[in-house]
C-alpha cells in the first residue's frame, strides 16, 4: 500500500463575515469573496486575519475615552495654569531622572509608570521637585570634600549629625550643599580648638556640657587612671530613658565655654521628657514644668 497524507484538520473561517463592511484594503477580501487559509483548532479566523481583528479591536478600545479618563480632562481644563505647569514640570524630572534617589525609583517602578494610568498629585510634584532642587544644590563646587568625609568618619559614632549624614552619603553617593556647609563648620571648629595654645583653652572639668543638640557629661574614672572621661546622652525617643553611651576623645575638645547652663538643661527636659543630668524620665508634674528635677538642679547647678 502506499503512505497516505493526512490533512491537518481545518474548519471554514470566518474572515469574510467578521470583516464586512470593512474596507478591502484592510483585508484584502474584495466584494464576497471568501478566505481560504485554514483556521486551526478552535479558532475563528485565520492566523493573518486574526491578527488584522486584535490590532483592529485596541485600536477602536483605544479611542473611546473612559468616564475616568472624561473627568480628568474636565479637571485638567479647570486647573490653575500654575499647578498644571509644576505638574509636567514635576513628570518631566521623573521621565528623565537616572539617579539614585530611593522615593524617585520606587516611583518609576510602579507597574503603571510610563502608561497613561499613573498620575502624578501636586503633593507628588511637590515632593519630586524638592528632590531636584535638593540635587541641583550638590552639583556646588566641593573642594574640601575629602575634610568633610574624613570628619564625617571620625565622628560617625559619637555625634548624631555626623552618623546622619555618613548614612546619607553611602547610601547617596554625595553631599547636599547645606549638609557640606555644616560638617565644615565643625571640621574648621575642631581645627581651632587644635591650633589655640593650652594657656588659652581651660580644659573641661567634671560636669556637663552641651555642644550643638548632644549633652555630655566628663567625669573621672573610678578604676584604673582615674583620667577624666566623656559620656553622651542618648535619647532615642522623647519620653523614654536615656542611657549614656562612651564618648572616645570629646572629653579633649570640651572647653569650660560649653558647659551646660540651668536654662539649657530645663529646655532639654522640656523638650525630650528627661533629665538631662540623670537621664531619667521626668514623672513628677513640678519637673515636668521645669524640665528638671529638684535633686539634679541643685547638684549641677547649685552645688
Amino acid at each position: 500500500m502506499n503512505p497516505t497524507t493526512t490533512a491537518a484538520p481545518t474548519t471554514t473561517n470566518l474572515c469574510r463575515d467578521i470583516f464586512a463592511g470593512h474596507p478591502e484594503s484592510i483585508v484584502g477580501l474584495a466584494g464576497g469573496a471568501t478566505c481560504d487559509r485554514p483556521v486551526r483548532g478552535l479558532g475563528w479566523m485565520c492566523d493573518e486575519h486574526g491578527a488584522m481583528a486584535r490590532d483592529l479591536l485596541s485600536t477602536v478600545i483605544s479611542d473611546v475615552p473612559d468616564e475616568r479618563e472624561q473627568r480628568e480632562v474636565k479637571a485638567a481644563e479647570a486647573m490653575d495654569p500654575a499647578l498644571r505647569a509644576r505638574l509636567d514640570e514635576a513628570r518631566r524630572f521623573l521621565n528623565e531622572y537616572t539617579g539614585r534617589n530611593g522615593f524617585l525609583l520606587t516611583l518609576r517602578a510602579d507597574r503603571r509608570f510610563g502608561t497613561k494610568h499613573f498620575r502624578v498629585t501636586e503633593k507628588m510634584a511637590e515632593a519630586i521637585l524638592r528632590v531636584r532642587d535638593n540635587e541641583a544644590a550638590t552639583t556646588v563646587e566641593q573642594p574640601r570634600l575629602a575634610e568633610a568625609l574624613v570628619w564625617l568618619v571620625a565622628n560617625r559614632t559619637t555625634d548624631h549629625f555626623a552618623a546622619s549624614v555618613h548614612e546619607g552619603f553611602q547610601r547617596y553617593g554625595r553631599l547636599t550643599a547645606g549638609q557640606y556647609a555644616a560638617v565644615l563648620r565643625n571640621v574648621d571648629r575642631v581645627a581651632r580648638e587644635q591650633q589655640a595654645p593650652a594657656e588659652q583653652r581651660e580644659p573641661a572639668g567634671e560636669g556637663w556640657y552641651k555642644v550643638g543638640d548632644d549633652i555630655y557629661k566628663v567625669q573621672k574614672a573610678v578604676h584604673g587612671s582615674g583620667r577624666l572621661y566623656a559620656k553622651r546622652l542618648d535619647v532615642p525617643v522623647p519620653g523614654i530613658k536615656g542611657e549614656w553611651v562612651y564618648a572616645p576623645g570629646v572629653v579633649n575638645t570640651l572647653t569650660v565655654e560649653q558647659r551646660l547652663t540651668e536654662e539649657q538643661a530645663r529646655e532639654f527636659g522640656r523638650l525630650y521628657g528627661v533629665c538631662c543630668c540623670c537621664g531619667a524620665v521626668l514623672t513628677d508634674e513640678d519637673s515636668i514644668e521645669n524640665g528638671i528635677g529638684p535633686v539634679c538642679a541643685s547638684k549641677a547647678f547649685r552645688g
